[in-house]
């Protein structure tokens, strides 16, 4: 279970940490060009990604691995 505790806490920093940053790049009080705007949004989508993709491929699969078994499901590995 602390493993899970660990992702869940991880898991809503992230979350609060894109929603804050997108509330940011909708705010009407931050003054940017269209290409700095530009620049700023490909460099968060980069980083959206770099989060999701180890996230999918080892998280994802570690949390199964440690969860399906106290849930009945037998792997075998």
């Amino acid at each position: 279970m602390g493993f899970n505790a660990v992702m869940v806490v991880f898991l809503s920093a992230i979350v609060g940490s894109s929603y804050s940053i997108i509330i940011h790049f909708r705010s009407k009080h931050v003054q940017w060009s269209e290409k700095t705007k530009n620049l700023q949004q490909q460099l968060f989508y980069t980083l959206v990604v770099q989060m999701i993709v180890p996230m999918v491929f080892v998280c994802v699969p570690c949390a199964g691995i440690i969860n399906l078994p106290m849930l009945g499901f037998r792997l075998n590995v």
